[in-house]
């Protein structure tokens, strides 16, 4: 009798030990994937953010894994394989999630005798693959900036000035710069100012924090949409007033253009462009504008030569409304990052004055404004400003803000701060 049990005493000794070890072991694995996946989290960024993704991601998927080895399973070290994710697909179905799955092969031994090979070679024998699973998102504040100075000489740069601030009013903008702003006599009373560097008094009441991560520009990859531009053609001239119907195809101008009197611009629903080599120029009592239902990208390109303007210039008015489709989405007016000359704006939203619905990239020039800037007659509630430094002379007035962005088709600018990683799986 001792004889006949001893196999199926050995199976259920072996079913005991091994499976209880198979148990112990995926509870040290989903303690593991739970603190790796945290950590990941932590010190990542939500992966539909770019400029935080292009920040921050190479180092998601190394503190996971460090955290994961300090408790005892390291990715391709005793069988054990660490994989790590910020795509991973959440509950509710967006790929914003951090995952981490760790999986260890746990050889067979004396399950074997009652049948049980389990699910993976191990060398000559068998071995049952024993994981776990984590999965976390950080829950971020999100900042939208309607001016964003990106201050490209580093933290002790002025990005942000204003002088005689007493009339300035950014009331329900917020501002930001990779440098520092300073205000002076008054502020510009935004909704709040943050600042990369130490000093950013420019907000009502003093709000805003200073030491903020840097935000990388958010736009700077649309320069690639500039490959596809048409070469320029003709010399200084004046357009006539009246009504211009563009096509799909940006419609791209040599020399310096004059706007000889009012002139509407009629697009496709997806939008149109217009390609300045120098610069748009809409005297006194002239004024720009884009129909009903049309949108417009005002791009100024072409080379650096001394002398030569990359701007709009003239007393009149643009009123522009950016397409809120296609490459160009949201986007009213971009300057080249590649032109380092002839790109600085003296008086922005002056002169011309600016009803602007959507985003104006300046993202290497030095850009005063001292007018007042309102929506586009023929577009939605958006608006934002990337510059290198913003200067304001006191006067300075935004009307509009970003309430219907989404409609105008413009993702405004945005600073990232963490407030809390939590397990969702």
């Amino acid at each position: 009798m001792l004889t006949l049990m001893i196999i199926p005493l050995v199976g259920m000794l072996g079913v005991a030990t091994e499976a209880s070890s198979w148990f112990f072991a995926q509870r040290a694995l989903q303690n593991a994937a739970d603190s790796a996946v945290m950590a990941a989290a932590t010190n990542g960024c939500a992966s539909t953010i770019p400029a935080c993704v292009s920040a921050k991601t190479p180092y998601y998927d190394a503190e996971a894994k460090s955290v994961a080895t300090k408790l005892g399973f390291t990715n391709g070290v005793a069988n054990t394989t660490v994989t790590v994710t910020n795509t991973a697909t959440c509950p509710d179905g967006t790929p914003t999630c951090y995952g981490v799955m760790i999986s260890r092969l746990m050889p067979i031994n004396l399950t074997r005798l009652v049948g049980f090979n389990g699910d993976a070679p191990l060398g000559s024998g068998r071995a049952q693959t024993v994981k776990a699973v984590a999965m976390a998102r950080p829950e971020v504040k999100l900042d939208s900036y309607c001016l964003l100075a990106l201050a490209s000489g580093g933290a002790n740069v002025e990005g942000i000035r204003c002088n005689g601030c007493s009339k300035a009013d950014l009331s329900g903008c917020k501002i930001a710069t990779n440098g520092f702003a300073r205000c002076n006599g008054g502020n510009l009373n935004a909704d709040s100012s943050d600042a990369v560097g130490n000093r950013s008094d420019c907000a009502a009441g003093g709000t805003g924090t200073t030491g903020v991560d840097k935000i990388p520009d958010p736009y700077g990859y649309l320069k690639s949409n500039l490959s596809s531009l048409p070469a320029c053609s003709g010399v200084d001239q004046t357009l006539p007033g009246g009504t211009l119907t563009l096509g799909a195809t940006p419609t791209s101008y040599c020399g310096n253009i004059t706007i000889g009197a009012n002139l509407t611009i009629v697009t496709p629903k997806e939008g149109a462009v217009l390609v300045f080599h120098k610069s748009l120029i809409i005297p006194p009592g002239v004024t720009l504008t884009t129909a009903k239902d049309s949108g417009l990208t005002i791009v100024f390109t072409g080379t650096n030569t001394p002398g030569v303007q990359h701007i709009l210039a003239g007393g009149g008015t643009v009123d522009v409304a950016a397409p809120t489709t296609g490459p160009w989405s949201g986007v009213a007016v971009y300057q080249d990052p590649a032109l380092t000359t002839g790109i600085d704006w003296s008086a922005a939203g002056n002169s011309p004055t600016w009803n602007i619905t959507g985003l104006i990239y300046l993202s290497k020039a030095a850009v005063t404004v001292s007018g007042i800037v309102n929506k586009a007659s023929n577009g939605h509630n958006c608006f934002a400003l990337v510059v290198d430094t913003f200067l304001s002379n006191g006067t300075t007035t935004f009307l509009e803000h970003q309430t219907e962005c989404p409609e105008a088709g413009l993702k405004p600018p945005s600073g990232i701060n963490s407030v809390r990683t939590a397990l969702v799986q």
